[in-house]
């Protein structure tokens, strides 16, 4: 396979770019185990299917965006930001829905390692930008070179 080659879940007969959420918990579970768990998956599908990229009058960005969330103006009078959700594009994974993801075995191992080591190492910064229940301001300004969010949070 080419390396340009995109993949993705198949809707109504076309391929759609899709982008795989997976939820996980981590603890002590009702059967008495300890650790990582897989909870949960849905997925996010792009506007446009992948055969319309390229084309000249469909942005790439509808071909290839996943993001379910659509900045639609401001409103008037409190100048905030307006946003619409297009949850037709989410698929869960019923029965019926799963299938449109087109995964295989290994896509949904890769997709739980992928997640725990996010988890994980999420975890360790946390614990290593904490000190007891304070968040250790040189940790902080370390890894964050933002000296307007260093002021805003630890000042």
């Amino acid at each position: 396979m080419s390396p340009l080659t995109h993949v993705g879940g198949i809707v109504d007969g076309k391929r759609f770019a899709i982008d795989l959420r997976m939820m996980i918990i981590n603890g002590q579970h009702q059967d008495g185990q300890t650790g990582y768990k897989p909870v949960s998956l849905y997925a996010r599908r792009a506007a446009q299917p992948l055969e319309n990229l390229g084309k000249p009058d469909v942005p790439s960005w509808e071909v290839l965006g996943t993001n379910l969330s659509e900045l639609t103006g401001r409103e008037k009078y409190t100048n905030r930001k307006k946003w619409a959700i297009h949850n037709d594009r989410r698929i869960v994974t019923t029965e019926k829905d799963f299938p449109q993801l087109d995964l295989s075995l290994d896509d949904l191992v890769d997709a739980y390692v992928a997640t725990v080591k996010a988890n994980a190492t999420i975890n360790d910064i946390a614990e290593y930008l904490m000190e007891g229940s304070e968040l250790h301001p040189q940790r902080f300004s370390e890894l964050n070179g933002d000296q307007t969010i260093v002021k805003t949070l630890i000042y």
